[in-house]
C-alpha cells in the first residue's frame, strides 16, 4: 500500500507505549515526563561529575572553592529537577527508494520490543511542530546526540571558574552544558532517532499538554493464527475505539518477509466485502 503522506513528513515523531496506557494519553490529551534520576540507562540515571579549573590568577583561586560549591549546588539542583519525555523521528536522508521503508520511525523492532508492549501495542504519530508550541516556559525540545564512550567521558568539560564570575554568563553557560548533557546517548541508540523533552520542575510530574498534535496511530497486529490465539493482537472492539480520535490507524502486521502495511479503514472495507458475499451465499 502507499504509505499515507502524514508518515512521510519529518515533522512527524512518535511515542512507543501500551494500548492502555496509550488511551490514558489521548484521553488526557497529556503526556507524562520522567524524572531523568529513575531512567533505566545508567549513564543517564547518574549525576554527572564536573572538573573546576583557573588560569592560577590570584583572583581566581580566590574564588575556586565558593564558585565551585555554587556550581556544583545548581548542577545538583537541576539534575533532580530534570524530567524527560522521548520521540522517535524519521531518518530518510540516509537511504532512499525501496529502503525507504526501513527509516520510518514507526517501524522500529527494538522499539516495538522495549516499549511498545512487546509488538502488542500502539505507537502514536504526533506533529514536531505542534508540539514544539505546546512546549511549556520550563520545557526545551532537542534531538539526541549519540557519542561513543570515549566522548562521553568528554560531556562535562571542565568549567573555568574565571568565566562564572557574572550572574547571568554562570547561569546560562551552566544551563547550555546542562542541557547539551541530558541529550546524549551511548552511540548503540543510534537507530532510535530520538527527540527528546525536558522540563526542570520541583514537582514530582510534569506533563506536555499534546491537543491537536495527534496526527495518527499506528498498532502493532500479529499475522498468523498462533499469535492472534495468544494474545498478540489488539481485540477489534478496542481498535474501533481509536477511530473517535479523528485520524487514521495505520497496521503494521508483522511476518517472515517483514511487515505489510494497512489502513485499518480499508481492512474495515475488507472485511465488509467477504462478510456480504457470505451474506449473498447464504441467502442463495
Amino acid at each position: 500500500m502507499t504509505v499515507p503522506e502524514v508518515y512521510n513528513l519529518d515533522d512527524t515523531i512518535y511515542h512507543y507505549t501500551s494500548y492502555d496506557a496509550a488511551i490514558k494519553i489521548l484521553e488526557s490529551n497529556g503526556l507524562w515526563l520522567s524524572e531523568r534520576k529513575n531512567s533505566r540507562d545508567p549513564i543517564e540515571s547518574n549525576k554527572p561529575f564536573v572538573a573546576f579549573s583557573s588560569y592560577g590568577e590570584q583572583q581566581e583561586l580566590k574564588y575556586l572553592e565558593p564558585a565551585k560549591k555554587r556550581a556544583n549546588a545548581y548542577i545538583k539542583l537541576r539534575y533532580a529537577q530534570a524530567k524527560q519525555l522521548s520521540f522517535c523521528t524519521s531518518n530518510f536522508k540516509k537511504l532512499g527508494g525501496d529502503n525507504r521503508i526501513d527509516n520510518y520511525g514507526f517501524l522500529k523492532p527494538r522499539m516495538w520490543e522495549q516499549y511498545g508492549d512487546n509488538y502488542k501495542g500502539v505507537c502514536l504519530a504526533f506533529s514536531r511542530d505542534k508540539i514544539s508550541r505546546s512546549l511549556g516556559s520550563n520545557m526545551i525540545a532537542k534531538k539526541i546526540e549519540y557519542k561513543t564512550y570515549e566522548h562521553l567521558k568528554m560531556n562535562f568539560h571542565s568549567i573555568n571558574v574565571g568565566q562564572l564570575y557574572d550572574e547571568m554568563y554562570f547561569y546560562g553557560n551552566i544551563d547550555n552544558r546542562i542541557n547539551s548533557y541530558l541529550c546524549c546517548k551511548h552511540v548503540d541508540y543510534k537507530g532510535e532517532c530520538e527527540y527528546r523533552i525536558l522540563s526542570f520542575t520541583e514537582k514530582e510530574k510534569d506533563i506536555l499538554n499534546i491537543s491537536e498534535c495527534l496526527v495518527g496511530i499506528v498498532l502493532s497486529r500479529a499475522s498468523n493464527r498462533k499469535l492472534i490465539e495468544e494474545g498478540f493482537d489488539i481485540d477489534d472492539n478496542k481498535v474501533s475505539e481509536l477511530y473517535k480520535y479523528g485520524v487514521d490507524i495505520l497496521n503494521v502486521r508483522w511476518d517472515a518477509n517483514g511487515v505489510r502495511l494497512s489502513l485499518q479503514s480499508e481492512d474495515d472495507e475488507r472485511v465488509e466485502r467477504i462478510s456480504e458475499r457470505f451474506r449473498m451465499l447464504d441467502v442463495g
